[in-house]
């Protein structure tokens, strides 16, 4: 169970700080792992609350939201400029979240898309199998039905819904179809067919010239289509 605490470092933990922000998202933000590992020892809260969850703070470190608020400006990271060091000190965060009972499947108020789609997007492939390993649901779709297979074939960045100086690579999206992934969701599938636009993601990938994983999905499609029948 978590440490004791005394009354006295009770809102240190859980209250707000002069800045008016949870310790744990100040910890966080800054990619500070030690204090992070600290706070949770003694009982913050890895959830959050509605409007700021810990774990979507930790990858957005390195795939920042859409029109990012001042909240990750107030809390830059000292290493913002080190991109290895922030998705090093990312994982750390995230792990130190997930045993502490972070939800696998926190959503982004903004667009509505799951710490899993923020790491397929950006290609942040270790925090990505943590959370598969975890059961991440995989179908979890945006507002716009973005999931995380969709998200990590956007290499063009076709819906500039997050930003990073990295993108998912060849690597993240086979990671996402050996995890079973769907490989053509039926509202991709009618939403292609309605507007003639690249939705499905063998669709994607070969628009994107990745020729031999639009044709792994292809393959894999079918062999669970002869596995289902």
């Amino acid at each position: 169970g978590a440490s004791a605490l005394s009354p006295v470092m009770q809102p240190v933990v859980g209250g707000m700080t002069m800045k008016g922000m949870h310790p744990l998202i100040t910890t966080i933000g800054r990619s500070d792992e030690a204090c992070t590992r600290l706070l949770l020892e003694f009982g913050a809260d890895p959830s959050g609350n509605a409007m700021m969850k810990p774990l979507l703070l930790a990858v957005q470190t390195v795939v920042p939201p859409p029109n990012a608020t001042a909240v990750y400006r107030s809390v830059a990271s000292p290493i913002d400029d080190d991109d290895d060091a922030r998705r090093a000190a990312a994982y750390n965060n995230c792990e130190a979240l997930l045993d502490a009972g972070a939800d696998v499947d926190a959503v982004e108020t903004l667009v509505g898309a799951t710490v899993a789609t923020f790491c397929a997007y950006g290609g942040l492939d270790e925090i990505l199998a943590s959370l598969i390993r975890r059961d991440a649901d995989l179908e979890k779709a945006s507002v716009k039905g973005i999931r995380p297979l969709v998200a990590a074939t956007d290499f063009a960045s076709d819906f500039a819904w997050a930003a990073g100086p990295r993108r998912a690579t060849d690597g993240t999206v086979a990671l996402l179809i050996r995890s079973g992934a769907k490989l053509e969701p039926a509202d991709l599938a009618e939403a292609e067919a309605e507007t003639k636009t690249r939705c499905l993601p063998e669709t994607r990938l070969r628009a994107h010239r990745k020729r031999a994983l639009a044709d792994l999905v292809r393959y894999v499609r079918r062999d669970r289509a002869g596995g289902a029948g």
